[in-house]
């Protein structure tokens, strides 16, 4: 029951990251990706732009769970080509409680250099919703 609800919310961010990192992309380009998975969990996952016959760096998620095989945080970090590093960009953090999931979305502030939680985009769901 508590890992349909995992999956759900999991599927409706990576959803929702996914359908921005889609709409920057131009007509042109074309996304492809590689993932790391570490038995059996998705450690990262990287996000390649195509611009002719060479692939880029565009995207990039790590995850990290909990003792219990959970999501509880994932970063998403977006290619800087001008000082070749990969930069902070969005960073979700999941909290189990009871029968319930609570997704906290968080964007990187350059200027103070440190996460900001965006609290309209914090989503909770509960186990009795399903």
């Amino acid at each position: 029951m508590k890992t349909n609800v995992f999956f759900k919310t999991l599927i409706l961010t990576s959803v929702m990251i996914l359908s921005g990192i889609m709409s920057y992309a131009s007509n042109k380009d074309n996304l492809f990706s590689n993932s790391k998975i570490v038995g059996g969990m998705l450690i990262s996952k990287t996000i390649y732009a195509q611009n002719g016959n060479t692939l880029k760096n565009y995207m990039k998620y790590e995850y990290i769970y909990d003792s219990q095989d959970r999501v509880v945080e994932y970063d998403c970090f977006k290619w800087d080509s001008f000082s070749e590093s990969w930069l902070n960009d969005i960073c979700v953090k999941y909290t189990y409680k009871n029968n319930t999931t609570t997704a906290n979305y968080y964007k990187w502030d350059s200027e103070s250099l440190k996460y900001i939680l965006i609290p309209d985009l914090t989503i909770t769901i509960s186990d009795d919703l399903k």
